[in-house]
């Protein structure tokens, strides 16, 4: 956790000083490609570090829950709005309220989303559903893939399972193991399921009744 947070400081520096070479380089000069591409290599190795301290934290135990009641309609309505992918969205018929962190819920749909754009086919329409049940509520993200998971879905929450095995679209292999570290973290579960060569996540959480 340390070494994570101690990378951090350089690294932005560095990122600062790219950004303004490319800035101040012609578009038509070979040194701004170099800089595009290191600058493009820093950003991941930013988004790698952001994503290896907080799974640190995580299993650490050493991370503060600030838990507050949402309407989790709404809320998701909001965080959709804001994506650049193709999102059908169906809320609950009725109001349901969560017990959940706002930041650290944010985080999980963001590597939520980050799934769909690396292993989603891009023309499809992935899918977020919120099931009300006696006493939980699940919210089920689904989507297409051309990845093959059939042998996999048991592995793919395990950290670095894709960074030490596949090395795939430049992932970490700690994505979904922060989604389950966190959602354990607010008293919550998950599940994966592979089936029509469909990748279908499933958030479970205890309904916050108001």
């Amino acid at each position: 956790t340390n070494l994570s947070h101690d990378l951090r400081t350089p690294l932005t520096s560095m990122i600062g000083y790219i950004g303004l070479i490319k800035q101040n380089t012609d578009e038509k000069d070979k040194n701004y490609e170099y800089a595009k591409i290191v600058q493009k290599s820093s950003l991941r190795l930013e988004n790698l570090i952001d994503n290896l301290f907080m799974y640190s934290k995580l299993i650490s135990n050493d991370i503060n829950m600030k838990l507050v009641t949402v309407d989790i309609n709404i809320f998701l309505t909001q965080i959709i709005e804001l994506q650049r992918i193709n999102i059908s969205f169906k809320p609950a018929k009725n109001k349901i309220f969560l017990k959940i962190d706002i930041d650290k819920f944010q985080r999980i749909m963001d590597n939520l989303f980050e799934n769909i754009r690396k292993y989603g086919i891009s023309d499809d329409i992935a899918l977020i559903q919120v099931i009300e049940n006696s006493e939980d509520v699940d919210i089920v993200v689904s989507n297409k893939t051309k990845e093959e998971l059939t042998d996999k879905i048991e592995l793919l929450t395990n950290r670095l399972y894709v960074g030490n095995v596949e090395r795939k679209n430049g992932s970490s292999g700690l994505g979904l193991s922060i989604v389950s570290e966190l959602t354990k973290h607010m008293n919550g579960r998950i599940s994966i399921e592979f089936k029509n060569h469909c990748f279908i996540l499933k958030l479970t959480f205890p309904q916050n009744y108001k």
